[in-house]
């Protein structure tokens, strides 16, 4: 999901997500994890 497919997200269903905040019951969904290769130093 890009910024503008959020924003728009964030518009309809701005309501529902606070009600959910409010009464404790939002479950974030959990965030894409992705492993970043790093070059190994020789020390």
């Amino acid at each position: 999901m890009n910024v503008e497919e959020l924003k728009e997200y964030l518009k309809k269903h701005k309501d529902e997500i606070r009600f959910q905040i409010r009464k404790r019951k939002y479950q974030q969904a959990p965030a894409l994890r992705v492993e970043i290769p790093k070059e190994r130093e020789n020390a």
